[in-house]
């Protein structure tokens, strides 16, 4: 039986290798149409969104309220918008294909952008590559990392995973491959993307207890905790505003031990407004989706619902009103179109 699964693996890991592609080079810009003329970032802001058969970039600006189509491409399709920490600049990345080959994910010819948002520039920086899978995150401010985990082409077992940092720029700093022998290191896996905790000004954190299923607010200096939530959902992120007056948070459980993930009221994620002068949560939303969110001036933005029925919502944090509900056919997000996971082959 073990023998038969080790066979089943290492031909699939086979064919994937077969789809895996090669890598090239390019500092190409091209106009877009939201590039017309130049705004302040907290004018707008981009998100992901279906342009006919592939997913591209959409363009909001608050005093219209009409999303714009910025970007697209007929072969390749927008798979993540990342925006630095302090959303000053913003990479995306595409591919051709993206699917599953029995327990194994795919991945063809991914390639990595540079977003300029002021001048209405995007900038092609390189190929990455074509995989297994494909994972990025901000190391800092001015320091963005890829990881590509694909097949290596001389022993069938192992698995490669290239690591990859860039500067605000699009300049490659740094890059590094470490093969994983899979029959004895296991899958290699990206690092745990919900975090446990979250400092605000050395005064104030949010934090997620693991033993106790609650989410709580402690002030550092008494070591003494202000509020607290039970919650089966781990804390994924949170925000202060800028005057400190209000925390944002958001949880997730996308887990495959979530009994409501495939089903119509699905329960997957949570997103709160906390007001630290009243010590309560002042508005709550709950269902299914990701819920990525951040924060422009006094508006609140999150993404809600999964594939075709996500929308991206906009809520005045002054009022604790709806402003907008974005809503494109065939679905949108903040950092991609959000996804069911996939464990039926687990």
């Amino acid at each position: 039986m073990l023998r038969n699964r080790f066979a089943f693996i290492i031909s699939s890991l086979i064919f994937v290798l077969i789809l895996c592609g090669c890598s090239g080079k390019s500092g190409d810009k091209e106009k877009t149409n939201g590039g017309k003329k130049a705004a302040r970032n907290s004018d707008y802001f981009f998100f992901v969104g279906k342009i006919g058969k592939n997913p591209g970039l959409f363009k909001y600006v608050f005093d219209k309220k009409e999303p714009v189509k910025f970007w697209s491409n007929e072969k390749e399709k927008v798979i993540e918008l990342s925006y630095s920490p302090d959303r000053k600049y913003a990479f995306f990345l595409t591919a051709e294909g993206i699917g599953k080959l029995g327990i194994f994910s795919y991945i063809n010819n991914v390639k990595l952008y540079l977003l300029n948002a002021g001048a209405g520039e995007i900038s092609f920086i390189k190929t990455i590559g074509s995989g297994l899978q494909v994972f990025t995150s901000w190391e800092s401010k001015s320091t963005f990392k890829i990881i590509l985990n694909y097949p290596d082409k001389s022993v069938v077992a192992y698995v490669n995973q290239k690591t990859e940092y860039y500067n605000i720029f699009g300049k490659e700093l740094e890059s590094e491959t470490k093969a994983y022998d899979i029959t004895k290191e296991g899958y290699p896996k990206p690092a745990e993307s919900v975090e446990k905790e979250f400092n605000y000004d050395n005064k104030l954190k949010i934090y997620y207890s693991d033993s106790a299923k609650t989410i709580a607010l402690k002030e550092i200096s008494s070591d003494k905790d202000l509020f607290s939530i039970s919650s089966n959902q781990s804390l994924k992120n949170a925000v202060w505003t800028k005057d400190g007056a209000f925390i944002v948070f958001s949880t997730l459980d996308i887990s495959q031990g979530n009994s409501t993930l495939n089903s119509s009221s699905a329960e997957t994620s949570r997103i709160f407004i906390y007001s630290v002068r009243n010590n309560k949560i002042v508005k709550e939303w709950t269902g299914s989706g990701i819920k990525n969110f951040f924060i422009i001036n006094n508006y609140l933005i999150f993404d809600d619902g999964f594939q075709k029925k996500s929308t991206v919502n906009i809520v005045n944090m002054k009022s604790l009103k709806e402003f907008d509900t974005i809503k494109i056919k065939g679905g949108c997000g903040l950092r991609s179109i959000p996804q069911l996971p996939d464990y039926s082959r687990q």
